[in-house]
């Protein structure tokens, strides 16, 4: 092993240790702000902040911002709805998966998906109510505008949104048209 290939090993294991504790660190801060129950949604959070900016998604950037911070807060006022009475719940789940999918299916090699389902899921996991679930609604609004804040700084300066953008309605038609 030459000392130049060692180097950029030693690089390598510094820059993902502190990666790993900056997300530590994150989910932590969040455990401490929004309590222990609010844990499992802030990783979601924490997932969407890790792969949004690197993303370079064909909607205009304040709309997927917009659509950023609409589906984390949704995922936790749905969940919480839909534990109220199973034949609401079944008709929520399967209503909030569908606009998850729908607005998150292109472009497909990305998975945006992911993080909002991970969300969706989460929330309904550890089920909260009162005082825990204001904190859950006010930790995912936070996250949110952080995820989002996060994201348009990152693709301002990756220079994303240089190529021809569409709009929200347009995203909906372009995913409801793909098989």
């Amino acid at each position: 092993m030459t000392k130049e290939t060692f180097i950029n090993i030693c690089r390598t294991v510094i820059k993902n240790a502190v990666h790993f504790i900056s997300i530590l660190a994150f989910i932590s801060i969040f455990a401490l702000l929004f309590g222990t129950k609010n844990m499992l949604p802030g990783i979601a959070i924490q997932v969407g902040m890790q792969m949004f900016p690197s993303c370079n998604i064909i909607m205009k950037p304040k709309q997927f911002a917009s659509f950023i911070f609409a589906l984390y807060f949704s995922c936790g006022l749905i969940a919480a709805f839909s534990l109220s009475n199973l034949w609401l719940g079944c008709m929520l789940n399967f209503v909030m998966v569908a606009i998850i999918l729908l607005f998150t299916c292109e472009p497909k090699e990305l998975g945006l998906q992911m993080p909002f389902l991970l969300c969706y899921i989460f929330c309904q996991v550890i089920p909260v109510y009162g005082q825990d679930l204001v904190l859950r609604l006010l930790g995912l609004a936070i996250g949110a505008i952080f995820v989002v804040v996060v994201t348009l700084y990152a693709w301002q300066k990756r220079g994303y949104g240089a190529r021809k953008m569409i709009s929200l309605p347009k995203q909906i038609k372009l995913c409801a048209q793909k098989p």
